[in-house]
């Protein structure tokens, strides 16, 4: 069973030298408009190589461009991202369009499965990427050594038990399968921020070239081999337009999605993800 380090969760862990464009690691932007441009030749290099860097680390931030990346989606001009910040300190993640359309896709898969599972009705599913944007979870600094952070996931699913401003249950991160450290690392940040109240993240490495993806579902809690609560690997699976190599159907255990025990009489269980919905998710790589 794989884990993760105990250490804090870190905006740089899990990035490349390449990622992170050693020597200058830190960049800092004084305008919106130099920003958008060093995301731009990101986002171009991304159209030409799926296995480019799709990170920005940026620090020193001025207040209006913190607030605007974290409270304006096209901040960036019309480039589709996710933004992670600590203080006046940011990682923003480029993300390419099939990228996103493969997270709705499988937020649309999941969404059939719950139905599927015996869930009544559609007020229980909700996952916030279908709004205008991406919701930011923000966390006020706890201490004089602590700083104000916050993070947009690529989608999340917010149950009935916690709307309207809950802590998500179930998360997804994607990116390209370099970016596979880094994604492990943002795992570690929703359960650790969130006191475990995330309690799934699925992980997607997604190889454009290869129409595969790489399916990972980490979870957070005690362990037989780990007496403290830590980030744990509960399933990994490689799925191809052939189906799933390596492994079983995703499973999804039902209290983990919504916070609360299924209904046994609408029969309601855990939400699996086989092959066929899971297969229908690559074929958007096509």
């Amino acid at each position: 069973m794989a884990f993760l380090n105990n250490y804090p969760p870190s905006l740089i862990t899990g990035l490349t030298l390449d990622f992170t464009r050693q020597p200058y690691t830190r960049q800092t932007f004084t305008t919106m408009e130099s920003l958008i441009t060093a995301a731009r030749t990101i986002q171009t290099q991304l159209t030409k190589s799926s296995t480019a860097n799709q990170y920005l680390l940026v620090q020193n931030l001025p207040i209006d461009i913190l607030n605007s990346l974290i409270e304006d989606k096209n901040a960036l001009d019309g480039i589709t991202f996710r933004f992670t910040f600590e203080g006046n300190t940011g990682l923003i993640k480029i993300i390419p369009a099939e990228h996103t359309a493969v997270t709705r896709e499988l937020a649309k898969t999941i969404l059939l499965e719950c139905l599927l599972a015996g869930v009544p009705s559609k007020e229980e599913i909700y996952w916030t990427g279908g709004g205008t944007a991406p919701t930011m979870y923000k966390v006020a600094a706890g201490g004089a050594n602590s700083e104000d952070k916050g993070k947009q996931p690529d989608d999340s699913f917010l149950p009935l038990t916690r709307q309207p401003h809950g802590w998500p249950t179930l998360v997804i991160e994607s990116g390209i399968p370099e970016s596979l450290p880094r994604l492990r690392e943002d795992a570690k940040w929703w359960f650790e921020t969130s006191a475990g109240a995330v309690r799934s993240v699925l992980v997607l490495g997604i190889n454009t070239d290869t129409k595969t993806i790489e399916v990972e579902k980490w979870a957070f809690g005690h362990t037989h081999a780990c007496p403290i609560r830590v980030p744990y690997l509960v399933q990994s699976v490689t799925v191809s337009p052939r189906g799933i190599e390596g492994g079983a159907a995703v499973t999804i255990r039902f209290r983990e999605l919504f916070g609360r025990p299924p209904k046994w009489d609408d029969e309601e269980r855990d939400i699996l993800l086989g092959g066929k919905g899971l297969v229908d998710v690559v074929r958007f790589l096509d």
